[in-house]
């Protein structure tokens, strides 16, 4: 696609406000709602930064984009879960049809609306973009890409056909990266109501999966340790990418669970011990060192991995840190023999348990577009990994005076209650707070959920009792989770409606491994 056509599609509309004698938006009192915009129509995102000054809408608008597009990502999650059951769709098929949680969405034509308030000194920005135009924007970058990918798998099939296998190689390798952008963008337009079709090319219905395939048959380049695996990755890598790149890396997930794993962490000490080792045009930074250094890191190194067969298939990618577009991927399989050999666990143990979790936090979730929370910890907020002594730290933000409760559910299956009704003053609305918390990370070890919840009314106190894991005490919930989801939300949604009552919830998922 031509630079100026991209210009055109990525031009925002600005319309500036400030408090000297002009009415406050309607999205700014109703705290990013606007009868406007309505949820069937626009996708829309509200933020508030401190400040008056350019920095200041500047954070504010990037905060707007960012809350637009994590609706859109939740959406197109929760619409590719609600489409598989355990009991007829395999854990393969689950992971292969929902859509990489960690990329970024660079929406067109998101238009952006500013109010600066010079009294209480903050700005108010508002993202929203018309669901009918992401439509349009999707249709043609998906016919563009699907006559591009067609062409360039039949060329590496001719290619092959006449031996010229070097350059058949490559030109698959392009078409695996072409066709992960694809599926990626297709994930989108599938939510916005466009068809999904298949593309065939020389009797092969093309996937990620049939396209490694090819190359395997074509580099028979079988995988006999860890660092024969990270040396075949960066190469398959190194031949699509354009130039030099200055990563950063973030732990690999099973599937597109979100959880991680002692084997993620393996894997990327070799693949950085591979680039080292290497004149390789890649390079990965640590983002405290990026940090400290100044160095911009161009664009991220993630993946996941999945059994297939006797195999664990590694996907891996580099993406774009500023538009999210995958600009190479690769794909290697390693025996699962080799992996149980080296003793690593590549999943959470209480894995399936993990997932039941998700469901039930899932199900019913206190959802109000009027109370924004955030929140996050010291390393993020996705791909969580901490080790036996490390100490988190919890930051949240919120757009209202609330209370907050936060509970942790143990990989056990136990709930404990870190914070209960702790109040946040007006005071600190829009401050990113650092929760008063002293934390270490001990037994049991496993997949694990934060799970947070704002209201405007203080919480019931909750039945708890004292018990011991591996000789360590815990303050647990008495209650039966189940029966305490169904009560406090039944009881929520009924004061709200009688009482004007607000209530947010956030979840973080992480995993906790022995040192």
């Amino acid at each position: 696609m031509k630079p100026i056509l991209i210009k055109k599609l990525l031009f925002i509309s600005l319309f500036i406000s400030t408090a000297f004698g002009i009415q406050k938006p309607i999205w700014v009192t109703n705290y990013g709602i606007d009868p406007k915009y309505s949820k069937s129509s626009y996708y829309f995102g509200y933020s508030v930064a401190e400040g008056t000054n350019q920095e200041a809408r500047q954070r504010s608008s990037d905060d707007a984009r960012y809350e637009l597009a994590s609706k859109l990502i939740v959406d197109i999650k929760g619409f590719t879960k609600s489409r598989v059951t355990e009991s007829k769709v395999g854990i393969d098929e689950y992971f292969e049809n929902v859509v990489e949680s960690s990329s970024k969405l660079s929406l067109p034509a998101t238009d952006m609306e500013f109010y600066v308030d010079h009294q209480a000194k903050v700005t108010h920005a508002y993202a929203f973009v018309e669901k009918n135009k992401l439509k349009d924007f999707y249709s043609k970058i998906i016919a563009n890409q699907r006559e591009t990918i067609a062409n360039l798998a039949r060329i590496a099939a001719d290619n092959a056909e006449s031996g010229q296998i070097i350059d058949a190689i490559e030109r698959w390798l392009k078409v695996y990266s072409m066709f992960a952008e694809y599926k990626r963008i297709s994930s989108i337009s599938y939510l916005l109501g466009l068809s999904y079709d298949p593309i065939r090319q020389n009797g092969i219905t093309l996937s990620l999966e049939s396209i490694n395939n090819e190359i395997e048959k074509l580099e028979k380049a079988p995988i006999n340790s860890f660092a024969e695996a990270a040396l075949l990755l960066i190469e398959r890598l190194e031949k699509v990418s354009q130039g030099k790149l200055i990563l950063i890396s973030e732990p690999f997930t099973y599937g597109n669970s979100g959880l991680t794993s002692a084997f993620s962490i393996q894997l990327i000490k070799e693949i950085e011990i591979a680039l080292a080792i290497q004149d390789s045009k890649l390079s990965i930074v640590q983002l405290k060192t990026a940090k400290e250094s100044r160095v911009n890191p161009q664009a991220l190194l993630t993946g996941w991995y999945v059994e297939q067969g006797n195999n664990l298939a590694i996907s891996v990618y580099i993406v774009s840190t500023t538009t999210g577009k995958i600009l190479s991927g690769a794909q290697v399989k390693i025996p699962l023999k080799l992996i149980e050999r080296m003793g690593l666990s590549y999943k959470p143990r209480n894995f399936l348990q993990a997932l039941a979790d998700d469901r039930l936090l899932s199900e019913g979730e206190l959802i109000d577009s009027e109370l924004r929370l955030e929140a996050f910890l010291d390393k993020g907020r996705d791909r969580l990994i901490y080790t036996e002594g490390e100490t988190p730290t919890i930051y949240v933000r919120v757009n209202r005076p609330v209370y907050l409760q936060i509970m942790y559910h143990l990989a056990n299956g136990a709930r404990t209650i870190l914070l209960e009704n702790y109040y946040i003053s007006t005071v600190m609305v829009n401050h990113v707070i650092e929760l008063p918390l002293s934390l270490e990370v001990v037994s049991p070890f496993g997949a694990e959920t934060i799970q947070f919840t704002a209201q405007s009314k203080s919480f019931s106190p909750l039945q708890t009792r004292s018990v011991y894991f591996d000789n360590v005490l815990y303050t647990v919930i008495a209650d039966d989770y189940k029966e305490y989801v169904s009560r406090t939300r039944g009881i929520r949604v009924k004061e709200r409606e009688k009482d004007k009552m607000y209530s947010k919830e956030k979840y973080l998922q992480l995993v906790t491994i022995k040192r």
